[in-house]
């Protein structure tokens, strides 16, 4: 009855929530992997993501600081656009196809 449909909005929003604050952790963790690759082409020591120091370092000799700029722009517009009412699979997978192109 009620008491089973209540229980099923319940975890149903429990879900949903648990989703969406592990999507925004996750363009969260671009972006910080993005500004650190910034700041090892800029020769900055300070890192968001220490654990991944050599790899953001290996990443900074690839790309100029205007292509890591861009990068960090195409974050910043995913999480824009996530925000929105837009179809979140073709905003990621664009974002993405963007984001971590060889150009």
């Amino acid at each position: 009855g009620a008491w089973l449909d209540e229980r099923e909005e319940y975890y149903k929003a429990l879900t949903e929530s648990f989703y969406l604050q592990r999507r925004a952790g996750m363009i969260e963790t671009l972006f910080a992997w993005w500004t650190d690759v910034l700041r090892a082409r800029n020769g900055v020591a300070q890192r968001d993501l220490p654990h991944a120091k050599e790899a953001t370092a290996a990443l900074a000799t690839r790309f100029s600081t205007a292509e890591i700029l861009r990068r960090i722009r195409c974050v910043e517009e995913l999480r824009d656009q996530l925000a929105r009412n837009i179809h979140e699979a073709l905003a990621i997978e664009v974002a993405f196809l963007t984001i971590f192109s060889a150009k």
